[in-house]
């Protein structure tokens, strides 16, 4: 079973409430080898989806995190995750996790 782990940390936390809601992030580490592998290569010009607990899909388009401003078209699911990560901060939950075709 593939999975990654994600945290929302405390600096971005508060970073974001100023007025910066477009640079909220959630940090990825851990992930899978599978995953490792197959997100290697991801920009903001490389993007890749990933499904978390087979039900969040968000957009990925940096190694280290899942940026707010990646996921237009996901913002209700990326807010959902980072208020539930916020609620404990730095402190990483692990997902399953799989890459979208």
């Amino acid at each position: 079973m593939s999975e990654i782990k994600l945290r929302v940390t405390e600096a971005v936390m508060n970073h974001v409430a100023g007025d910066h809601p477009a640079e909220m992030q959630i940090a990825m580490r851990g992930a899978s080898v599978d995953l490792h592998d197959g997100l290697a290569g991801v920009s903001a010009k490389n993007r890749r989806e990933i499904i978390l607990g087979d039900c969040i899909t968000l957009v990925v388009g940096d190694t280290g995190a899942i940026w707010r401003t990646h996921n237009a078209g996901h913002i209700d699911e990326f807010d959902g995750l980072f208020e539930l990560l916020a609620r404990m901060p730095d402190r990483e939950m692990t997902f399953t996790c799989r890459i979208a075709k």
